[in-house]
């Protein structure tokens, strides 16, 4: 793959599965990475598109298999939702087996998705970032190299699947609603508003009513990739009650706009002690310095929160391998109770 996530056209070749491949990501201090072996592609079979789909999700390595011969096997579940003008909220359910009610985490895509318009665009995490491959993944360790598109340190990788037998993953429930381009820089204040109410009073509402999830805040979280990223950590800082947790990964954002939103982040924080906040970039990340920036500047003002610097570039292959589980394994580790 040659384009970038966010800003390239390049044609995605292939789909993404509704069951899992091996898991991988999470979070850690500022590491050095050494030099990124060389990418490789899981097989991946053809994704399902009726909308109320689900697989039971097979053990992909032998290992796997052997551990958890033991547990349930997890269900991977599909929807789709119909919100009009606002467009489709592709839904993936996973839960380890079926009495088990998992947190909610709204799932913001990046630019590329947002030029190709709602009709398209929400299947930026479920399709186009691998997201239901790695929501399979996860409940089978141990991860590999492979589920991360290449794009892990050996020590990292332990530390996963060392975390995973420790604390198994349980599930989530992942809502990828469509995102309107816009300036990523400053959005208005009413941009922010109309679209922070149409997920809480619509879409994470419908998600309490309708699926077998933990209906309270501290069990939501919300996350996104470079575009999407800038309007979850937006959404999560200005409605820091509604939400358990906030993640950006790769933020689309100019180092100087790191102040300000460390001074929300500030009032957010003070409005809910409890609220987990994560920042994530990789070693080639187009807004790496950005990204370095924010966190320095939640430090500065005293906001406790996770900083990730993984391995890859700002670019699909990016998020299918180190996006996915990164988003995955935090608001796992986060939401959970």
């Amino acid at each position: 793959m040659t384009a970038h996530g966010d800003w390239g056209r390049a044609r995605l070749t292939r789909r993404a599965c509704l069951v899992g491949l091996p898991l991988v990501g999470a979070c850690s201090r500022r590491e050095a990475p050494p030099t990124p072996a060389p990418t490789a592609t899981a097989n991946v079979p053809r994704a399902q598109t009726d909308a109320t789909s689900s697989e039971r999700a097979p053990p992909l390595h032998a290992a796997a298999s052997a551990d958890s011969a033991s547990r349930p096997t997890p269900l991977v579940q599909r929807m789709e939702w119909d919100f009009g003008s606002r467009g489709r909220v592709v839904v993936l359910l996973a839960r380890a087996d079926d009495s088990v009610r998992v947190p909610v985490v709204v799932a913001l895509h990046g630019r590329g998705e947002a030029l190709k318009g709602p009709v398209r665009g929400p299947d930026g995490w479920p399709r186009d970032y691998a997201l239901a491959r790695a929501m399979g993944r996860v409940f089978a360790p141990p991860l590999a190299t492979s589920d991360f598109e290449g794009l892990i340190t050996g020590e990292r990788l332990r530390s996963i699947n060392a975390r995973l037998v420790e604390r198994p993953f349980r599930g989530l429930a992942v809502l990828s609603p469509f995102l309107p381009d816009f300036d990523w820089n400053a959005p208005s204040d009413e941009l922010v508003r109309s679209y922070a109410r149409f997920l809480l009073d619509e879409v994470v509402a419908r998600a309490r009513r309708e699926l077998p999830v933990l209906a309270t805040p501290s069990a939501t979280g919300i996350d996104g990739v470079s575009l999407g990223g800038a309007m979850a950590l937006r959404v999560g800082l200005r409605y820091p009650k509604e939400f358990g947790a906030v993640g950006t990964l790769q933020c689309a954002l100019q180092p100087g706009f790191a102040g300000a939103l460390a001074r929300e982040a500030f009032r957010a924080r003070r409005e809910n002690p409890a609220l987990a906040l994560r920042v994530a970039t990789s070693v080639d990340d187009s807004f790496k310095e950005s990204n370095r920036a924010l966190s320095d500047a939640f430090t500065a003002a005293g906001v406790a929160h996770t900083f990730a610097d993984h391995l890859g570039p700002h670019d699909y292959v990016w998020n299918r391998g180190p996006g996915s589980y990164e988003l995955l394994l935090f608001h796992d580790a986060s939401l959970r109770p």
